[in-house]
């Protein structure tokens, strides 16, 4: 079975150990969608790589990037409108 190609977007995380910002993504959401047979392409927060980066997607999927887990209610809230398009 093919995988589906899923260009997800990430969220900015000020790093203040290390005084810089980052593009983050939580594990879950990556797990979520390989167990879902989806190949994540992760975006970065630089507008024209992204769009460079997406241009063989099949899907954009469109994230604040935080965790989500089964296990807990209002996050499972949060996980079934991220995932409701698919």
């Amino acid at each position: 079975m093919k995988r589906i190609r899923a260009a997800v977007t990430t969220r900015l995380q000020l790093e203040s150990e290390y005084f810089e910002i980052r593009d983050a993504l939580s594990h879950d959401a990556i797990q979520f969608l390989k167990n879902q047979n989806i190949e994540p392409i992760l975006l970065p927060s630089d507008l024209e790589l992204a769009i460079n980066l997406s241009l063989g997607a099949d899907l954009l999927v469109i994230t604040g990037g935080n965790s989500f887990s089964l296990n807990s209610p209002p996050k499972a809230k949060s996980k079934e409108s991220y995932f409701k398009a698919m």
